[in-house]
């Protein structure tokens, strides 16, 4: 072997025929005694001279016996960087651990698991994730897996003295991920302590108590790696965790916690059933584990052995930006939705929280509120749904009462001085708020409303542009900033798109970006129905056409005026001669200036009235070519309109043409049925409300 006959011949000109000293340090299985052999008086050290040289190498299972392994290290080391003897040709592992000299002061975040812990860099806020050095816990069950024995001690060991807490991180080496890791970023292995408090000053090594309380094992590493500031006293608590027989060492059988996954829209019944049960016998103390936005949580029920999502009741946060797995860059998200997760996970991620349950949402999740205790018994609980409000980072929910809700007045109180004090998202409210207003004035006000015919559709339906000033000027201003989106932001996930929300939405007519309102999105298909509210026109896009607004096009109100033509019955684009309606309509009226007089609004939004063109009913102009009939109800108001358009309808009979080819088959029953009907459709099955 090479360097054998080298290590000898050392070994017997410093030993061999002398008086010698002999330290004896432990022995083997098989009896074998292990220790230290020097000359007697000298100060030469035979075993570091031998790894100095590079005529030996360490030993790792022995050097668990002796007292000064920490030097025996530094020796091989120093031998291998020289390349003498054995290392004359090392080299070094190109995916080893690199050491580290990186300090830092942090304040920690989660707690991923007993080895594992997230924290949020002091200097520059960033969150980082931090593996303790040379020390491994059992795994965390994830999804239907269990825990292994002792993961979910360890965690809580960690999370109970750490969480929220600051610490020094002190890296002792860095380590590039796997090719097949999921992790891209460099893993950082680092001693982390804590102040102990006290006029002495002094750290604790939060290695040293997983080590001690047999909650880790000690990574053995081979002689070239890098390992923990601390590694041997870390070898030596375990040796004592190992004696008594502490946590993962223990020879008896460990049970395991078990948990009742609630998550999950595959849960919604069994989540209804529950209800009740959750809701009298509240409230619950519980761990706040997961944060998906900043209002919508995972939260694991100790004393009912089960982890359930939880929406905050009457609270909603903005959606933040997220990366999908196998993606790089990040899907962007709503304005200030990473910071309320952001604020969320500083304050109240993994903390004991006390949870009342009221109600269950359409996804299965429950809603109710969450406090966190106060620092002191008699300190008030802090409500997480009012200090998200309080910060700007939270609106109230549109169908939320104040009057009826348990402190609903406090949180609408806490919402109006958030807007007044222009925090997070009401930054610029007023300005909106503004805006918005003169769209209400201008087009949900009953009266009369002028404006040019930019679209027109089945069943007595017409758009116009009117009400909004400056409408060329806001078209080419929405133009402009929706043509960047071809080359801009990429695609939303399906999971991010929300019924009711403003959206730009690509026509499949002229492939053409425009704004839009989402009515309701089938997952299955990855298909949404929308309107394109700037034209009125409804459509079903995929999913994959809509994409966030951007802000220039934000702030313009919406330049549609949806109106139905009102007393009148005009075919749709599923009856018979609905085509030929709605043609004759569009030569009639499109493009041209129109008076609209607006008496009442659909529960879709659009506006019931009559349209007069160059002082001509455009109504009476429809029912004289047979293109429309009479709405027969019993009510004054039908009365009223047959008197107006009974003499029209009466021409359109007389040409025996469209609806009146064979006469007269309407009876007076039927359009009240038909009325009947499509209330029913509109509250139950139709388009939602906005």
């Amino acid at each position: 072997m090479p360097f054998a006959l080298n290590a000898k011949f050392y070994t017997e000109s410093v030993l061999l025929q002398r008086d010698v000293e002999v330290v004896f340090e432990g022995a083997d299985k098989s009896g074998n005694l292990y220790g230290q052999v020097n000359e007697a008086g000298s100060a030469v050290r035979v075993s570091e001279n031998l790894l100095r040289m590079g005529y030996a190498k360490t030993v790792a299972w022995s050097m668990q016996m002796t007292s000064n392994a920490s030097v025996l290290r530094a020796t091989e080391k120093s031998a291998m960087k020289a390349r003498v003897g054995i290392w004359h040709d090392y080299v070094p592992n190109p995916n080893a651990a690199v050491a580290s000299t990186d300090v830092y002061q942090a304040r920690v975040v989660e707690i991923f698991s007993g080895d594992v812990i997230i924290v949020a860099d002091d200097e520059t806020g960033d969150f980082r994730r931090v593996c303790f050095a040379s020390l491994r816990a059992p795994k965390l069950g994830r999804g239907s897996d269990r825990d292994m024995p002792v993961a979910w001690e360890a965690r809580e060991y960690l999370r109970q003295r750490l969480i929220g807490r600051r610490v020094k991180v002190s890296v002792d080496y860095q380590r590039k991920p796997q090719p097949e890791s999921p992790m891209k970023d460099i893993m950082s292995y680092a001693t982390i302590t804590k102040d102990r408090g006290g006029k002495e000053n002094t750290e604790e090594d939060i290695g040293m108590g997983l080590v001690a309380g047999g909650f880790v094992s000690l990574i053995r590493h081979r002689s070239d790696e890098e390992r923990a500031r601390n590694y041997e006293q870390y070898v030596q608590l375990e040796k004592e965790a190992t004696n008594a027989k502490k946590g993962i060492h223990s020879d008896k059988n460990i049970p395991v916690r078990r948990v009742n996954d609630l998550t999950g829209s595959e849960n919604k019944k069994r989540n209804k059933d529950m209800l009740s049960s959750f809701a009298d016998s509240g409230p619950h103390k519980g761990i706040l584990e997961y944060a998906s936005t900043g209002s919508r949580y995972r939260i694991y029920l100790p004393s009912q052995s089960c982890i359930l999502a939880l929406a905050l009741k009457g609270v909603r946060c903005p959606v933040p930006s997220r990366t999908l797995h196998g993606e790089s860059a990040a899907q962007p998200g709503q304005p200030f939705g990473d910071e309320a997760l952001h604020f969320v996970k500083l304050s109240f991620l993994q903390r004991d929280v006390q949870v009342d349950i009221s109600s269950v949402d359409k996804t299965g999740a429950f809603l109710g509120t969450v406090r966190l205790p106060g620092q002191t018994p008699q300190a008030p609980m802090i409500d997480i749904g009012l200090s998200l409000l309080s910060h700007g980072y939270a609106s109230l929910n549109e169908f939320f009462d104040p009057d009826r809700d348990e402190g609903g007045q406090i949180y609408s109180k806490t919402q109006e001085e958030a807007k007044a004090a222009d925090k997070g998202i009401w930054k610029d409210y007023k300005v909106q708020e503004a805006a918005a207003q003169k769209e209400v004035e201008a087009q949900q006000a009953a009266g009369q409303v002028c404006g040019r015919v930019v679209d027109v559709g089945y069943g007595g339906k017409i758009v116009l542009h009117a009400g909004v000033p400056n409408v060329e000027e806001s078209i080419r201003i929405l133009e402009t900033s929706l043509a960047t989106l071809d080359v801009g932001d990429s695609n939303l996930p399906i999971s991010m798109i929300k019924p009711g929300d403003g959206y730009a939405g690509k026509s499949a007519y002229d492939g053409s970006w425009y704004r839009c309102r989402v009515y309701s999105v089938d997952a299955n298909s990855g298909k949404a129905k929308v309107r394109f509210v700037d034209y009125g026109i409804d459509d079903v896009v995929s999913a994959r056409d809509l994409k966030r607004l951007p802000s220039e096009a934000s702030g313009i109100p919406k330049l549609a005026f949806p109106i139905r033509l009102q007393h009148v019955v005009v075919p749709g684009d599923g009856d018979d001669y609905g085509i030929d309606a709605g043609e004759y309509l569009r030569e009639l009226v499109y493009g041209k200036e129109v008076t609209a007089e607006v008496a009442y609004r659909d529960s879709d939004g659009t506006a019931i009235g009559t349209v007069s063109l160059d002082g001509k009913d455009v109504a009476s102009e429809m029912l004289k070519v047979g293109l429309a009939r009479v709405l027969r109800k019993y009510n004054r108001d039908s009365k009223a309109a047959f008197k107006k358009y009974g003499a029209d309808e009466e021409i359109g009979k007389k040409t025996h043409n469209y609806l009146w080819v064979h006469g007269d088959p309407y009876g007076s029953d039927e359009d009240d049925a038909e009325a009947d009907k499509e209330a029913r459709e509109r509250r139950y099955g139709g388009v939602p409300r906005k």
